[in-house]
């Protein structure tokens, strides 16, 4: 299995953890447009129930302003919204909020406060406060040093399937520090949290990331595939949709494309865009079905006619690569201007690419390709940036200013007033 996007899990678990009726629809969009590149319209989505006061919103708004996942990151602003969930009781929001408190990220270092906060959560059975409780007795963080407390709050998120702790209390076992020295031991617990870890370098990078993003939740995928199943029955095409994307990913079941197209294609025919625009992609590239442009082309087109941003954006590069369909670059520009004006960081980053060679378009627009490629990076896509930053450096002084001042007006109209 693979570990998708983390924000993308993160809008997963959000909607399979019982967020009721109108909220539950509003998670799985956050979770659609992320999967689908548009990082910032899942934000949107999460804004609006965040501040409806809607605390996991508010908890998954925080994480995306942690990541710099349809925001820029923004400590401060994260931990700010880490509070007000945290206020209302929200367990994971305690945790992360007392992580910040820890090492002084978006707040000013206090591990009085950290403590506060993680004790809460560790109270309500948290295990990424417990993993963080036991960084603080592990190293003196405001308590006494104490290296058996701090084995036996790792050992209580390992249980819980925590890669973090996991990790840790190998190494506490294979040092004998804490608990007694044992080679098996070590290796079973490293082994488990390889097993379980998305593998980041960098296990403070992003406090908490690993926890609500996945590595925590080792049962929530395969009780969601169930749960999915079974809600079938009520909602038909949505919950079909659901269990194809978490086989496309590979959660909580093996990753696997063709089970993925099955479903999908059981929710496509119940008129489910985002499953139209899935299944598209899928006969688009071959994965799971036949390479099928005929095909692909015929789905894309019924979710488009949702304005899928998904959708449009397989379609805009078919009209540029001239698959399955006659040349049309005005058709690919049109199309992917669509996308890209619904977040869509790909379509944006596409743009760029056909500006700066002048394709379907009068000349070649160097200005308007690093507006486009600039709108990428800002939507969170690295190969966005790279380009922007390549276009830049091989501009001048003024064309650059110029190209500056065009991003800016597209990017306060919310992607509209792009061109010249």
């Amino acid at each position: 299995m693979r570990t998708f996007n983390k924000a993308g899990l993160l809008a997963v678990a959000a909607y399979l953890a019982g967020a009721p009726g109108a909220h539950g629809a509003d998670f799985l969009k956050g979770l659609e447009a992320y999967v689908s590149g548009a990082p910032a319209v899942a934000q949107r989505h999460w804004q609006v129930l965040a501040e409806q006061g809607e605390p996991r919103a508010q908890t998954y708004l925080g994480v995306a302003y942690l990541e710099g996942a349809g925001v820029a990151p923004d400590a401060v602003a994260a931990a700010e919204w880490l509070r007000k969930a945290a206020l209302r009781d929200h367990a994971e929001a305690q945790a992360l909020l007392g992580s910040l408190y820890r090492v002084g990220e978006g707040v000013a270092q206090d591990f009085g406060l950290a403590l506060e906060w993680l004790s809460q959560a560790h109270a309500a059975g948290d295990p990424f406060a417990a993993y963080q409780l036991a960084r603080m007795h592990e190293a003196g963080e405001g308590v006494t040093p104490d290296l058996p407390r701090a084995a036996a709050l790792y050992r209580e998120a390992a249980m819980q399937g925590l890669a973090l702790a996991q990790a840790r209390l190998g190494e506490m076992h294979f040092r004998g520090q804490g608990v007694e020295r044992s080679n098996a031991e070590a290796v079973r617990w490293v082994r488990s949290a390889e097993a379980n870890g998305p593998g980041d370098p960098d296990p403070e990078f992003i406090l908490g990331r690993m926890y609500l993003f996945g590595s925590a939740l080792p049962d929530t995928y395969p009780e969601a595939v169930k749960w999915h199943r079974h809600a079938a029955q009520v909602d038909a095409a949505e919950a079909w949709y659901v269990v194809g994307l978490l086989h496309e990913m590979g959660h909580g079941v093996a990753e696997d494309p063709a089970e993925a197209a099955r479903w999908y294609l059981r929710a496509a025919d119940g008129g489910h865009a985002s499953a139209q625009a899935r299944l598209g992609r899928l006969h688009y590239l071959g994965q799971g079905v036949d390479q099928d442009d005929a095909e692909a082309l015929r789905w894309l087109r019924k979710a488009q006619s949702a304005a899928h941003p998904e959708a449009l954006f397989v379609l805009g590069t078919m009209y540029y690569e001239t698959r399955g369909v006659d040349k049309d670059y005005g058709a690919a520009l049109e199309v992917l201007r669509l996308a890209a004006g619904q977040g869509h960081a790909g379509a944006a980053h596409n743009l760029g690419v056909m500006h700066e060679r002048g394709t379907g378009l009068p000349g070649a627009d160097r200005e308007g390709a690093y507006v486009w490629f600039n709108v990428s990076a800002a939507l969170g896509n690295a190969n966005g940036r790279h380009a922007r930053d390549a276009l830049a450096a091989r501009l001048d002084t003024e064309s650059l200013a110029l190209a500056q001042q065009r991003s800016s007006r597209c990017l306060a109209s919310n992607f509209v007033d792009c061109e010249r």
